[in-house]
């Protein structure tokens, strides 16, 4: 993906790590709201809701880290998606699907 948007210095990288971080802000002010409406799927029978309901919401919860105040999220997920940049499965990913490219062609 960072490489399709033109790298890691690119414009079009960091206007999406921008709308990536804004959005998470945005979803953090909604977290009550989102949470009431995962305690009304409850019955719904969605596996990861329905088995552990209060697990669930907790970490779903805690994922929003509403312990944080906007600046401090926008560091937090910029931090996330540092890291999985530079996470080795996706590069091991990405090295098999340029091989399986390269011998496609």
């Amino acid at each position: 993906m960072v490489e399709a948007l033109g790298g890691s210095d690119s414009e079009h990288y960091s206007r999406f790590i921008s709308y990536c971080c804004e959005s998470f802000n945005i979803f953090r002010k909604s977290a009550h709201l989102i949470l009431n409406l995962l305690r009304l799927m409850i019955d719904a029978n969605i596996p990861d809701l329905s088995s552990q309901p209060e697990r669930a919401l907790r970490r779903v919860e805690q994922n929003f880290r509403l312990d944080l105040t906007d600046e401090e999220a926008i560091q937090y997920f910029q931090n996330l998606i540092a890291d999985s940049v530079s996470a080795l499965a996706p590069q091991i990913a990405e090295t098999f699907h340029r091989v399986a490219m390269y011998w496609r062609s």
